[in-house]
């Protein structure tokens, strides 16, 4: 089976070797079973991951996608978005937290 999906990998940090080990893998695929991909990660403070990106919601549309996941790399949520005038492509490219957490998408297209 080939996967085809939006794929984090996070690495966490080890101070005082400056070495670091992979915590966890996740892989997301959308509904259309199409090429997926995140173009931009964040981190929280609690060690909370967001991604950002797209992922297929028909064979030939895609849906700005952002998703959550816990420090242990359980996935929490997943928020898609599409335009509605929007061309086939919608993707977020970026994403920031602000001071409370809130996550921010930079750009949608």
């Amino acid at each position: 089976m080939a996967y085809r999906h939006c794929l984090a990998v996070i690495l966490g940090l080890t101070a005082s070797l400056g070495a670091q080990s992979q915590r966890w893998v996740a892989r997301y695929n959308g509904p259309a079973n199409v090429v997926d991909g995140g173009t931009s990660i964040a981190v929280d403070p609690a060690g909370g991951v967001y991604v950002t990106g797209r992922s297929g919601d028909t064979p030939a549309t895609f849906e700005c996608t952002t998703i959550k996941y816990d420090s242990a790399g359980t996935e929490r949520w997943i928020r898609t978005y599409r335009q509605v005038d929007s061309s086939y492509y919608d993707t977020g490219w970026g994403i920031a937290l602000d001071r409370k957490g809130l996550h921010k998408i930079v750009k949608i297209r």
